[in-house]
């Protein structure tokens, strides 16, 4: 036997798999993060969630409803001019998610309070998925990779989004990452808990959100994306391993990079997958009838694809001079 040649060999095969292992993306040593509005789940209208809801049942409530998300409009505009962005603002931090910016409302607004339950319901849950990306996702973890949200709902309006969309959402994650607002907002939630008078609903309301608490599955990050502290975050929830992180906001992915995290900008389905195919994450030949499926969906899909194929069979080709 040549030992040298046997050894050679096993030389080559032992550093193959340790540069895949340490730099090539695999379901071994990476984990996927998703952000979730308007990557993988959509809002539908507001005004016609509102109508479709209360409006002939109840008109007054719907009129109730509409005013209160003018108001927090008006209020977020305010904003604007004086922080430079939109939002509401508590103690100069940002007052993060639907849950708490509409609860500030009726901290500040005793006439909105009867209202605020049922338009951060509606707010929260109707919406729907994008469904490209729940492909993307489900196909990602039959390879074998984890799948984890990092969003900056808050931790309420996240349990409304997956009481709304059920298992087809919750069974999509192995972890999840929500944004809460300032420990300082929260004691003035506290406080304001206390105060006599309060709507019944409202009151509940108030006191269910102050009782969440982390579980194994769904961490609080103290802050939204794009702030260094939601990214530490991400860090200790995939620990020594790489990642991957999905979002719409160009803010969030450059913030992503500045913490060493591989980030990709979602625009749509079809250019996702490009981009995971870049990365290594996907494979053209191996993935082919995913990525087919999902570049040309249903039968005009198809009608499209042969259509391209015979056009660029047809094309005339340039001629080179010798």
């Amino acid at each position: 036997m040549n030992y040298k040649k046997l050894a050679s060999i096993l030389s080559i095969v032992c550093a193959l798999t340790i540069t895949n292992y340490f730099f090539a993306y695999s379901p071994n040593n990476t984990e996927i993060f998703f952000d979730l509005d308007d990557t993988l789940v959509e809002i539908r209208p507001g005004l016609q969630v509102i109508l479709t809801s209360y409006g002939f049942s109840s008109p007054l409530a719907s009129i109730g409803y509409l005013a209160t998300l003018m108001q927090l409009k008006l209020e977020r505009e305010k904003n604007l001019k004086k922080y430079g962005t939109k939002g509401v603002f508590y103690k100069n931090k940002v007052v993060n998610g639907v849950t708490y910016m509409f609860l500030y409302l009726g901290m500040n607004h005793k006439h909105f309070r009867p209202f605020v339950p049922g338009v951060i319901t509606i707010t929260n849950k109707w919406r729907r998925f994008i469904p490209g990306t729940k492909k993307i996702i489900e196909y990602l973890k039959e390879k074998g990779y984890i799948i984890n949200f990092a969003t900056n709902k808050d931790r309420y309006s996240y349990d409304q989004l997956a009481e709304w969309l059920g298992n087809d959402l919750t069974d999509l994650a192995d972890k999840v990452i929500v944004a809460q607002p300032s420990r300082a907002f929260i004691e003035a939630l506290k406080q304001h808990a206390k105060e006599k008078n309060l709507p019944p609903g409202y009151k509940q309301l108030l006191n269910h959100v102050l009782a969440l608490k982390e579980t194994e599955k769904i961490k609080h990050a103290p802050e939204p994306k794009p702030s260094e502290k939601f990214f530490t975050k991400i860090h200790s929830v995939a620990k020594k391993k790489k990642k991957i992180f999905i979002d719409d906001s160009l803010k969030n992915i450059e913030a992503a990079k500045k913490q060493n995290i591989t980030a990709i900008h979602f625009e749509n389905p079809v250019s996702l997958v490009e981009k995971l195919v870049n990365l290594g994450v996907l494979d053209e030949q191996q993935d082919y009838t995913f990525l087919d499926g999902l570049r040309y969906p249903g039968i005009w899909g198809t009608v499209q694809k042969y259509w391209n194929m015979m056009y660029t069979y047809l094309l005339p080709k340039p001629i080179t001079r010798q």
